[in-house]
């Protein structure tokens, strides 16, 4: 899950999420590809939530919430879960 916590003057923000796969890399080798998994429209501050699918068992992910305003994209907090 994530929040919007402003709108920035805009009617409505896109929301989502992204992730990739980091099983195996460090710092330094981890790509710059990010899959997205959007969650739709958010029209007014508060939380947003989205399900990630074909996620494999045993790799380790980084996950970040993006809100797309209309001048630039904003991303949260890189977040690393391991899946059991």
């Amino acid at each position: 899950t994530g929040t919007v916590l402003a709108l920035l003057a805009s009617p409505s923000l896109a929301v989502g999420f992204e992730y990739r796969d980091i099983t195996g890399l460090d710092l330094n080798d981890r790509p710059d590809r990010w899959t997205a998994v959007p969650a739709g429209a958010r029209p007014t501050v508060g939380a947003f939530s989205a399900t990630a699918s074909g996620l494999v068992s045993g790799h380790t992910y980084e996950f970040r919430a993006v809100a797309k305003h209309p001048l630039l994209p904003l991303y949260g907090r890189d977040l690393r879960l391991r899946l059991p």
